[in-house]
């Protein structure tokens, strides 16, 4: 599962509606990543600012600064520390469905991290998505290493191009 640099996620397309993937073998335990999906402090410096009641069925809310949108769920399941899963609403949009599993390497010294994000409103969000959460986890690596990382545009608007997006000048403002 190991990621070479620049590798990209997938996205697929069912019925219309699009599904988002991305792997990474992160440097930790998922007992020291774990925080990093649920605890608003930690959420807050690579995500978005989050309100969470950790438990199935409990609130799961993202609000993001980059784009002023927020995302709303609930917790669907709440495992710790291997597995999250929440329903994701933005605005008027369809329902989807966003999973991130944590695996233990086999020599216990890292995660194989997988991200999903399925059942997204058509399938033109895939591109914007996959680039969305490609940078969040760029974001997220870098916490892990002990690094202040902000949002960047101007990387945001590469990946979009690297996943068949739209021209970046055009999603630039309100993408992910």
């Amino acid at each position: 599962m190991a990621r070479a640099e620049g590798q990209y996620g997938t996205v697929e397309e069912r019925d219309g509606r699009a599904s988002v993937r991305l792997e990474r073998r992160l440097a930790a335990t998922p007992e020291e990543i774990w925080p990093l999906l649920t605890d608003p402090e930690e959420v807050a410096l690579w995500l978005a600012a989050l309100e969470i009641e950790p438990r199935v069925g409990g609130v799961y809310n993202l609000s993001f600064e980059n784009t002023d949108s927020t995302s709303r769920g609930h917790l669907t399941r709440f495992e710790p520390p291997t597995v999250l899963e929440y329903s994701w609403r933005e605005g008027a949009a369809i329902e989807s469905l966003v999973r991130f599993e944590l695996r233990a390497t086999p020599d216990a010294a890292g995660t194989d991290f997988l991200l999903t994000h399925t059942a997204l409103d058509n399938a033109a969000s895939g591109p914007e998505y996959a680039a969305g959460w490609h940078a969040h986890l760029d974001l997220l690596e870098a916490r892990l290493a002990g690094q202040a990382a902000d949002w960047d545009w101007l990387r945001f608007n590469d990946l979009l191009e690297g996943y068949g997006g739209a021209d970046g000048e055009q999603l630039g403002k309100r993408a992910r």
